[in-house]
């Protein structure tokens, strides 16, 4: 459980950490874990957190490292001089992608290595595939001139590890693709796998996975192409599309295909590449047998250090169309649920939002995604509340209908005192003052929502609930109810006849704390009409 504290008011910090004790015993019941995130560095803690609080900071590289190659099944990096060799190639300030990527080039290098080779060749061969190859490659491709050799040589590239018939496969449908019309020879004429392979200096391993022999001959391949060759790029785009969409080709096939199509595409900071991913991730996010594609590979876009910004950007410009199709209302959720969220739930919350007020009709997605993540987010209710704040305006002129209707189901749907945050299970936000402003402003623009009394009126009575069940709340939560009121007449009047109401209907053993609500809202009413509460 996480529970973000960094924008609390300080004077409140001493006051709620009674209440972390009691959540701290729950957590440990359930075998969970809890880390909250203090107000400042300065924060006093209890002596019974103290032996807890850590000053958070990046992980050791080495250790990161070691977790991703024990993951690929590499436990033994070996003895000390091949640990320093592993550091030179990880640098001085390697960020994780970077660790990532190493631990997956090692990878490579055992699956293309023999069987007596070890670390320490692996290592060579990753040393050997950073290396520039692009005058290797050069050399090779005027070498290989025929359609063919030239097909099979980007097939390896964009399908490396896949087994030799799907990779053969993918050369002829890559040749039909970029409308090769060589005339083929006689069977018998052909040259074998082994030769094929042989001549763009590729093999297949003892699983029968085709891999080029040097590791970087991949990524300079496509490099290459995607330079030199722009002609072919709407070929190659046609052709990993047709694999995607065909069943014959299995998923591992596919996904590893996918992934080196991105690579190639992100890789190096290829900017003018980045509009091609966009237009393709549209197009794919329109056909159930792409979409799936499509939110990989913004999702791939979206993790990348040096692109990830301008996709950020361009998910919160399609975000803001009201002609979106369905699939890519459906993508978009998706990634700003599970990518965008990760490291910025405040982004992920703006884009949701705007697929909710646009697209909420077509799909409840962007709408149950929304109030997930605000319901575990801390700072993410406090900024869906600001943006409702300044979208709610009390004056029934001001509003725009269709999308402030939808606004008050969204307040409605985050302010169930029953969900963690309010009032249990976490550390309350209606204690801080900012956040009773922007509740009041926004339970007084749903006041006035005719069309949506209903459900206005039950979710106040979840509140009065709440209150009548949480003494220590109680004070907060009419409060608030009646500030929302402003002083008008009608509201406080209406929020009146809602509390008798419910208290006459609740009876039973509640009856006794539903009357002392009433009551007790009925004073903080008289008091917001200037009524002295001595004459009550």
């Amino acid at each position: 459980m996480w529970i973000d504290l960094s924008t609390l008011d300080r004077d409140i910090w001493p006051k709620i950490q009674g209440e972390l004790l009691s959540l701290r015993s729950v957590v440990l019941r359930r075998d969970a874990y809890l880390v909250i995130v203090l107000p400042d560095e300065n924060s006093d803690v209890t002596p019974e957190f103290r032996r807890f609080y850590v000053r958070p900071g990046k992980p050791a590289a080495g250790a990161v490292l070691r977790s991703h190659l024990d993951a690929v099944g590499i436990g033994d990096i070996g003895d000390k001089l091949t640990l320093d060799r592993l550091n030179i190639l990880l640098g001085s300030s390697p960020s994780l992608n970077w660790t990532a990527r190493l631990a997956s080039l090692l990878q490579q290098a055992r699956e293309i290595a023999s069987q007596d080779d070890g670390m320490d060749s692996w290592i060579a061969r990753v040393e050997d595939g950073l290396q520039d190859h692009s005058k290797a490659i050069s050399d090779l491709v005027v070498r290989r001139n025929k359609g063919p050799q030239r097909a099979l040589l980007l097939a390896v590239a964009f399908m490396h590890g896949a087994p030799a018939d799907q990779v053969l496969r993918g050369a002829d449908e890559l040749l039909d693709a970029t409308g090769y019309s060589g005339h083929e020879n006689s069977l018998l004429e052909k040259p074998d796998l082994m030769e094929r392979l042989s001549e763009i200096e590729a093999r297949s391993d003892l699983d029968g996975r085709v891999h080029f022999e040097k590791i970087g001959y991949g990524a300079a391949v496509g490099a290459h192409y995607l330079e030199y060759r722009p002609d072919l790029r709407p070929g190659i785009i046609s052709w990993v599309t047709r694999i995607l969409r065909s069943d014959a080709y299995s998923r591992g096939t596919k996904e590893g295909l996918l992934g080196s199509f991105a690579d190639h595409y992100l890789r190096d900071g290829r900017r003018n590449f980045w509009g091609d991913l966009a237009k393709l991730s549209v197009e794919w996010a329109r056909h159930k047998s792409t979409s799936d594609a499509a939110r990989r590979l913004l999702g791939r876009a979206l993790d990348d250090d040096t692109a990830g910004p301008t996709f950020r950007r361009q998910i919160y410009e399609w975000s803001q169309l009201a002609q979106l199709e369905l699939g890519l209302v459906r993508v978009l959720t998706n990634l700003c649920e599970e990518v965008i969220a990760v490291r910025h739930p405040d982004q992920a919350v703006v884009r949701l939002h705007h697929l909710v007020r646009r697209h909420d009709r077509k799909s409840p997605e962007p709408r149950r995604a929304l109030l997930a993540l605000v319901e575990s987010d801390q700072g993410a209710r406090r900024l869906m509340l600001q943006r409702l704040t300044r979208r709610l305006p009390p004056q029934p002129d001001q509003r725009e209908p269709r999308q402030w209707d939808i606004d008050v189901e969204i307040f409605l749907g985050i302010v169930d005192p029953a969900q963690p945050g309010w009032v249990k299970d976490g550390i309350p936000l209606l204690h801080e003052k900012e956040v009773q402003e922007h509740l009041a402003s926004c339970w007084g623009a749903a006041f006035s929502a005719q069309d949506q009394a209903v459900a206005v009126r039950r979710r106040v009575v979840d509140w009065f609930v709440a209150a009548s069940v949480d003494s220590h709340h109680r004070a907060a939560l009419l409060d608030v109810l009646v500030a929302a009121c402003s002083g008008q007449i009608k509201a406080l009047a209406r929020l009146h006849t809602w509390v008798r109401s419910w208290s006459a209907y609740s009876g039973g053993e509640r009856s006794g704390r539903t009357e002392s609500i009433s009551n007790d809202l009925l004073k903080k009413i008289s008091v917001a009409q200037g009524i002295p509460v001595e004459i009550l």
